[in-house]
């Protein structure tokens, strides 16, 4: 059943995109990470997010996981990524492409759990299969699932990244992550210890700052270009990830004027 409910999308993919290309639509085959949305166009999200609803959620592949249930609950901490509330993000499953769904991202346990609505009206949270689960979308962030060869070839632990930005010559990805320790009145807490990548040439290391930009840009002359607008806009690499990916595309501009 689930695997005819697969080829079914893929169907369903193919139709709308031959009929983008008859109405002369244009297929945009490049994204950099945060700069643009990670999904496809509207209508075909609402064409699978409608087929999904006829056929329930419930009923697709996605739903193979086992129950979840939070590691730990302190009050004012939590696991996840940014909010305990999730998310409505995307995803891509098994290389099919899911759109609307409530998603958290457990940081600690380093799990993607989906929020299922059955049909008694409750909510059931479902850990999905890691290996299966490509990439997801919350919070306007990308995560990719780094596993195995890929893992081993940038030289990084197996697991979900944050991919803030990407670009031919470097990527900035940030490993997110949660550990526990105990306060002096006796409660657990979480607390951030995020770790952050500079690839290059294939290969991951912890990123720098702008040691790593400057390493990318070698002339004098584009360096003091990137230097001056991280001064001009007060921008803190290290401290922040919206300054970073400022930094990031700027590096990215300079390096586009040398083509």
């Amino acid at each position: 059943m689930r695997t005819n409910l697969t080829s079914l999308r893929i169907i369903l993919s193919y139709a709308l995109i031959f009929a983008r290309i008859s109405l002369g639509i244009g297929v945009c085959g490049v994204c950099y990470s945060q700069n643009i949305d990670g999904g496809d166009s509207l209508a075909y999200q609402l064409l699978l997010k409608s087929f999904d609803e006829e056929v329930g959620l419930e009923n697709m592949p996605i739903v193979n996981g086992t129950k979840y249930t939070v590691p730990l609950q302190v009050s004012g901490s939590h696991p996840f990524y940014n909010s305990a509330s999730g998310s409505i993000g995307n995803i891509t499953f098994a290389q099919q492409l899911y759109f609307n769904l409530t998603l958290f991202y457990d940081v600690y346990s380093d799990e993607v759990i989906l929020q299922q609505r059955r049909a008694s009206g409750m909510h059931a949270l479902i850990k999905l299969y890691k290996a299966n689960v490509d990439s997801f979308r919350i919070f306007d962030h990308i995560f990719k699932n780094y596993q195995d060869t890929t893992a081993q070839k940038l030289g990084v632990v197996s697991g979900f990244y944050d991919v803030l930005y990407e670009h031919t010559a470097f990527s900035v990805i940030v490993k997110r992550k949660k550990t526990t320790y105990v306060e002096a009145n006796g409660l657990v807490q979480y607390k951030n210890e995020d770790q952050y990548f500079f690839i290059e040439k294939g290969r991951a290391a912890p990123f720098r700052g702008m040691k790593n930009f400057n390493q990318v840009l070698v002339d004098k002359d584009l360096i003091s270009e990137l230097r001056a607008f991280v001064n001009k806009n007060d921008l803190e690499v290290k401290e922040n990830d919206k300054d970073l990916i400022a930094v990031a595309r700027k590096c990215d501009a300079i390096l586009n004027k040398q083509k």
